[in-house]
């Protein structure tokens, strides 16, 4: 039997888990199969942040387990599944260590999801009250949609149709004034973002009008919104 390496988190491969403030959702075909408030942001070495949920905060009824393995030194022996109602795009879509090394025992009995695996995989801060904040002070929170993380900020009167900012080419959220924004804020839900590869938001910027208003109709889709005005400038 061939022994597996155990190796131990350190300055060349440093691993660190917190907990994560915000509010994490992951939703596929229309139904929310992850809701949590006590995600765990694990950080390894150059790797991208994952977020991994207590199995308690997601509908395992929706997971269906499969025979595939991976082992990280690390972490241990992962498990994955998938989640039937993404089709393909969702096949082994989830992972979880089962019986993870002691470095990483917190994430024990919690999974992780391949952002672009799913259909949107939302992190949002936690209980704000949008009448509260303004362009400048609301918090950028951040979407994930067809492996896009976008950047964006939700502000203003909460009732009635949102309104959805979209910035021409490369501009960013802070290309707009305020005083419009705000204006604006007083009688409507204002929405900003950042396009792919735009500023805060992943991805590669759209060389195309076409690819750039897929794009934000991903990230409006993402949102969970079912209709919204749009408001743009030199497009």
């Amino acid at each position: 039997m061939e022994t597996k390496s155990i190796k131990l988190p350190g300055p060349d491969h440093p691993i660190t888990i917190e907990p994560n403030p915000a509010r994490v959702t992951v939703s596929v075909a229309g139904r929310i199969i992850a809701d949590s408030e006590r995600a765990l942001t694990l950080r390894e070495a150059s790797y991208a942040a994952v977020q991994y949920i207590p199995q308690e905060d997601v509908d395992m009824t929706q997971l269906k387990r499969t025979d595939h393995h991976t082992y990280c030194p690390y972490k241990g022996d992962c498990s994955y599944y998938s989640i039937p109602l993404g089709a393909e795009q969702s096949v082994n879509a989830v992972w979880t260590y089962e019986a993870p090394y002691a470095a990483v025992a917190a994430i024990k009995d919690h999974v992780a999801f391949y952002p672009d695996r799913v259909d949107a995989m939302t992190t949002s801060t936690r209980r704000f009250i949008m009448n509260n904040y303004t362009h400048q002070t609301a918090p950028t929170q951040f979407v994930e949609a067809n492996g896009i993380r976008f950047a964006y900020r939700r502000f203003g009167k909460t009732a009635g149709v949102p309104l959805v900012f979209c910035q021409h080419y490369i501009g960013t959220m802070d290309y707009w004034d305020p005083t419009v924004t705000d204006g604006l804020a007083r009688d409507r839900e204002v929405i900003l973002f950042d396009n792919a590869g735009v500023s805060s938001s992943s991805g590669e910027v759209p060389t195309t009008f076409e690819q750039m208003g897929a794009d934000a109709i991903a990230f409006i889709k993402a949102l969970g919104l079912k209709q919204v005005d749009l408001f743009g400038f030199s497009i």
